[in-house]
């Protein structure tokens, strides 16, 4: 009698430590959630590395490459140089937009 209730207090002392390793703090769970937020971050930080090395690249183009800082104003500022004519073609199956008052 003693003997069976010593197993069965042991067997809810093993399950209960066992559940505790899978469910609780620092549990098997838990790392397993940790390790996928560190792959996601380390990704993260990938992507973030590389944009800033791109963007390292580009600020240093637009102070020393005068050529490349000409395309990004005709590109992105829609500017000509002095002489030049800008014709603005329509697609014909497109709508124009309209102008803004």
């Amino acid at each position: 009698m003693k003997r069976g209730i010593l197993l069965g207090v042991m067997a809810a002392v093993l399950g209960a430590t066992l559940i505790l390793i899978v469910f609780g703090d620092n549990g098997y769970m838990d790392r397993n959630r940790m390790k996928k937020t560190l792959e996601r971050l380390a990704l993260d930080n990938k992507r973030l590395a590389d944009e800033n090395l791109d963007f390292y690249r580009r600020i240093h183009r637009l102070k020393t490459d005068p050529v490349y800082v000409e395309g990004v104003a005709r590109r992105e500022l829609g500017l000509a140089a002095d002489g030049e004519v800008v014709f603005h073609l329509h697609d014909p199956g497109k709508k124009p937009k309209k102008p803004n008052p």
